[in-house]
């Protein structure tokens, strides 16, 4: 009868809804505010109301990343207006499972890759973030094609290193295997209309295990940028 019952409700429409992975302040302000309403003994302690509305207002403002690049490269995720749109209807479903539920949403990936967002070429899946182009180039390409690619001011995405190490001054941010292994899974996200780059291991720091992280070089006067730097309008922002 309980199996019964659970199954029905867990069937209904909007039994179950998905929330967005919560902003790093929300949960200290919504803790303290519950711990002030429950152990203030007074009329003070309607006061804990305030930090618990600022928590629900940080929560539900809460920005997910325009594009999230896993480990290796092989999974890639963007934000598009009717979800993140992946590149891979299979392979990396762990990776793609936790994206979508920290994004609050119940697709399953095949679902998500068959959003309208990333356009498959001949060379690499498009998309454009505004006035950045995004390239996803898989597989091993001639550097004719890598060329053509990299777009002034883009972003060219690679599952596989550089066959020579780097293209000679590149127009755009490339973002290959190499550079993932020093950096961990990147993430990109929208600040002051420009895309901001950070990697989990600007946020893990350095281990005896991990490599060292890459180096972010800046701009010449042509505003060419070296393989794991970064591109006008695509800053890379360190972490402590």
């Amino acid at each position: 009868w309980i199996l019964w019952v659970s199954d029905r409700i867990a069937g209904l429409d909007g039994a179950v809804i998905g929330v967005a992975a919560p902003p790093a302040l929300a949960l200290p302000l919504l803790t303290l505010g519950a711990l002030w309403l429950v152990l203030i003994p007074s009329m003070v302690r309607w006061a804990a109301i305030l930090p618990i509305v600022a928590a629900v207002a940080f929560w539900a403002m809460a920005d997910r990343p325009m594009v999230l690049i896993s480990a290796n490269g092989a999974l890639v995720g963007v934000m598009t207006a009717d979800g993140r749109a992946l590149n891979r209807a299979k392979g990396e479903k762990f990776t793609a499972q936790t994206w979508l539920e920290n994004d609050g949403d119940l697709a399953g990936q095949r679902a998500a890759a068959a959003r309208v967002g990333l356009v498959p070429g001949a060379l690499a899946m498009q998309f454009d973030l505004g006035a950045v182009p995004l390239r996803i180039v898989e597989g091993e390409q001639s550097t004719g094609a890598l060329v053509a690619l990299c777009q002034p001011g883009g972003l060219l995405i690679l599952t596989e290193a550089l066959a020579n190490g780097r293209l000679d001054e590149p127009p755009c941010t490339i973002i290959d295997r190499e550079v993932l292994a020093q950096r961990g899974a990147l993430a990109l996200v929208l600040r002051d209309g420009r895309l901001a780059m950070t990697g989990a291991r600007d946020w893990s720091g350095q281990r005896l295990w991990t490599q060292e992280p890459a180096r972010v070089e800046s701009t010449d006067s042509a505003g060419a940028v070296a393989k794991a730097g970064s591109a006008p309008g695509l800053p890379v922002v360190p972490r402590p």
